[in-house]
């Protein structure tokens, strides 16, 4: 065990992007407040559009993960990206003796929080057409077979009936949750013959994107048309104009998993599975705001001070690039990291784990056979000097190195 506290896993895909660090941030903060530790299991998943045999190296190292030593589990189902690797894991956590927790997904046979998507969409039609009084509203929705993207389609189409409008609105366009289809769902509804006064996307990614393309088509938003996102992402909301958008809560979701993880281990009465109910944005892309300038220059200059920052780190990754391409040995990689740890990130530790075959020898060998769930740090940098290193050669059960202090932590594997 790590220290006495409570320990809890959470199991997620991409955790350190911008989108899903605010959950993350959401969960270290209720892990604080209930006095437990965490340990995540990242997987990074398909890296690019082309790479994607990375992801599949990820389904060998599950079978290893040792449950055990947690005393529940969190599940970020939404965010895995390589086919088969979710319902690989939902397999081996259902093997788990501990309580699990379903925080963005529906999964049979764990305990869930659930996430009311079509309340949120709900929400925003129904703001455009009582408050603003819009009666021509378009929608972009995400790739419709994605789960989301039906539930909210269908959604809008029960509000809008329910309103006395069209289902489909003044017209709709199917998107990609991403950046990439903003000019083409301009163009779609700049050719109706009757233009939306609002149009509704089905998260602020395409939101932005379709704004920055109405902008090259000198279209106002939100003068000439509003536009909402959905998700609350920081983008959204550093995005100028601001978007109106909806709540993802993921405070509230963070406290209610693990709150509930205590419950359970402490056999209090739990209840069933339980909701979670967005929140909407007003800002200024549907008109309910006005731009704060004072507030937007102070925006800025913070970003100038990120980029001067950012431009640090680069300058020190594509130095340690270079001399990572003239490693030989282990030893070598070993020096480096520790001259460069600093800048990659908010970590006081960092540990860099290999396989061990049956004799001993370690993955990056040339002799190496197979794995036998046996794992030997090759990298071991512990700046604050919190952890133990007691063996050279160890199971599943201590992938994640014992720690000395009895003070909160969280681990990232």
């Amino acid at each position: 065990m790590i220290n006495s506290l409570k320990t809890i896993a959470v199991f997620g895909c991409q955790l350190t992007s911008r989108y899903r660090q605010g959950l993350c941030a959401a969960l270290n903060e209720a892990a604080e407040m209930y006095g437990v530790n965490l340990v995540y299991f990242n997987a990074l998943g398909n890296i690019g559009e082309k790479y994607a045999q990375y992801g599949k190296y990820e389904f060998d190292i599950i079978k290893y993960i040792d449950l055990k030593p947690y005393d529940g589990i969190i599940f970020d189902g939404e965010g895995y990206n390589v086919e088969g690797l979710a319902e690989r894991i939902i397999e081996k956590l259902r093997g788990a003796e501990c309580p699990v927790v379903s925080i963005t997904s529906k999964v049979e046979g764990f305990y869930n929080i659930e996430y009311d998507d079509a309340f949120g969409i709900r929400a925003l039609t129904e703001h455009f057409i009582k408050d603003h009084h819009f009666t021509k509203i378009g929608l972009m929705a995400g790739y419709l077979t994605h789960e989301d993207a039906k539930i909210r389609l269908n959604e809008f189409r029960t509000v809008m009936k329910e309103n006395g409008l069209p289902e489909d609105g003044a017209g709709l366009f199917e998107g990609d949750f991403w950046f990439f289809k903003g000019e083409q769902a301009a163009d779609y509804f700049l050719s109706l013959e009757e233009r939306p006064e609002a149009i509704i996307c089905s998260n602020d990614y395409m939101a932005i994107s379709l704004i920055t393309a109405m902008k090259k088509r000198g279209v106002r938003v939100p003068e000439d048309i509003a536009v909402s996102g959905y998700d609350g992402t920081v983008e959204g909301q550093d995005f100028l104009p601001h978007l109106s958008s909806v709540t993802r809560e993921r405070a509230i979701i963070a406290d209610k998993a693990i709150s509930l993880i205590m419950d359970i281990s402490e056999e209090r009465d739990t209840g069933h599975d339980l909701f979670v109910r967005p929140k909407l944005i007003l800002a200024q892309s549907c008109g309910c705001e006005k731009l704060d300038y004072v507030d937007e220059a102070e925006k800025v200059n913070q970003l100038y001070a990120m980029n001067r920052d950012m431009n640090g780190y680069l300058t020190d990754m594509e130095s340690c690039m270079l001399r990572l391409n003239k490693v030989t040995n282990v030893d070598m990689l070993d020096d480096i990291l520790n001259n460069y740890f600093d800048n990659f990130g908010e970590f006081s530790s960092f540990f860099l784990m290999s396989h061990t075959d049956k004799c001993g020898r370690y993955s990056h060998d040339s002799d190496y056979v197979s794995p036998v769930g046996r794992f030997s740090p090759i990298i071991w940098i512990d700046k604050e000097g919190k952890y133990q290193r007691n063996s050279d050669v160890f199971g599943g059960s201590r992938l994640v190195p014992e720690v000395s202090s009895e003070r909160r932590i969280s681990i990232t594997s």
